[in-house]
Order: C-alpha cells, then structure tokens, then sequence
C-alpha cells in the first residue's frame, strides 16, 4: 500500500505542476480589459461622474444616437473612449483604477489573496507529505502516514480544483463572455472586478512554484530511492579428518 500510494503522489504531483503552469502561461497572455458599449439611455448619476470625468455641463442623459462610449477596465487603469457620431471626433481618457468604489478594490484584492493562500497552502502539503514519506517508512506509523497522506491528496485536490475555478473564472471575464450587464451596476458601484493584479498578485504564487518544485525533487529523490541490499557472508568450514 505503502508504494502505492507514493506512486500516485508522485503521478498527482506532476499534473498539478503542469495544470498550474498552463493556467499561468495563459493568465499572461489574456487580455486585462474589457470592453463595453452603451446600447441604450443611461442617466448620470454622481458615481458616474465621479468615475467617468463629467463636468457640470454635462447632459443628464446620455443617448446612443448621440455618441457612443466604450469603457476599458483594465488590471491598473480604466480607459473610456468617446466616439460623437455627428462629429466623428473621438476622445480618450485614461485614470488610475483607484478611481473605482473601495469596496470594489477590496472585493478585487480578496479574490487574489484568495488564489495566493490557495496556491500557498498547496505547495506546503507535498512538502509535508515527502518528509513524511521519507521519514516513516518503517513501524506502525507506517499505516497512519499512508492515510495521512490520503488525506492530504484529497484536501490538496479540493484546493487545485478551487484555484482551477478562480482562474477559468477571470479569464472567461477577460475574454468578454460575461460583459452585457456590466454597464447596469456602473452607476451603484456594485461592479466587482474578479481580476488577479500582475506585479503583487502572484508573488506568493510564484514562491509556492518554487516550494512546489522543491518537493517534487526531494519525492523524486525518495520514489528512485531503493532499500539497501543486506549482504550475506557465507562461511566454509572446512573439516580435517584423520
């Protein structure tokens, strides 16, 4: 039982590396904005101007056969880009993302501290299970580490498949598939940007990587590792007789 469960370990060890560094790899490469388009009237309210820049003269309605308006949320800016149809002028404006309701910001930074602990976590357990491996080997602690370490591949799935739902989840919202109601909780500030930030987002990711790497080195190092071979000494007697 014993080999065998250091087999699949070994098994779900890799997998994991290489789903984590796929989802990384196109995290990457996804686009950090998204873009919308006012299909319809929307009424100017103080967070809206607060957001979009508005001065006083500003109408209080905005009409989709007046100018068209395409906002880009991105990772660290938010960009809207205004296009008047009669006058084919178009304008861009640019502010920092702090711009957005604190609770936005929050809401944003809890689901990236979420991946982070989760990727953290994760890493530390096939640490803990190779010592653990590697240590008791022998004994009655043998049996309770084999379940112990049971357990811990079914509480380091959980969490694999966690961390798997919180990226396919940014990138689908990246990738623009859920953006048509986005523009009905602009004006509430009830918008909640799901995004993981570059630069401080996967510094403890990429620590757990680097914990996670280590101990696929130490298991791959106990999985090749053979019992050593006790050597047995013949003895020849030899009998004299007269």
């Amino acid at each position: 039982m014993f080999e065998t469960i250091r087999r699949y370990t070994f098994i779900f060890y890799i997998l994991f590396l290489g789903i984590t560094l796929t989802f990384m790899v196109a995290l990457n490469f996804t686009k950090d904005w998204i873009e919308v388009s006012i299909n319809e009237e929307i009424t100017l309210t103080p967070n809206i101007t607060k957001l979009f820049g508005y001065n006083d003269t500003t109408p209080d309605k905005i009409s989709k056969l007046d100018m068209k308006k395409t906002f880009r949320f991105g990772l660290k800016t938010f960009c809207v880009e205004t296009v008047y149809e009669q006058s084919r002028v178009t304008e861009n404006s640019c502010k920092p993302i702090s711009i957005f309701h604190r609770d936005l910001e929050e809401a944003a930074l809890k689901d990236a501290l979420k991946f982070q602990i989760l990727a953290f976590v994760f890493a530390c357990f096939p640490i803990l299970t190779t010592f653990a491996l590697h240590f008791c080997q022998e004994g009655p602690v043998k049996k309770i580490v084999c379940y112990l370490s049971i357990a811990l591949l079914v509480f380091s799935g959980i969490s694999l498949a966690s961390c798997c739902y919180m990226v396919v989840s940014t990138i689908t919202k990246h990738s623009g598939i859920v953006r048509n109601n986005i523009m009905a909780h602009i004006g509430s500030a009830q918008i909640k940007l799901d995004t993981i930030k570059k630069g401080s987002g996967f510094d403890i990711s990429v620590a757990a990587m680097f914990f996670l790497c280590l101990s696929l080195i130490f298991f791959t190092w106990n999985f090749n590792k053979k019992p050593p071979v006790q050597k047995q000494e013949n003895h020849y007697w030899l009998l004299v007789t007269e």
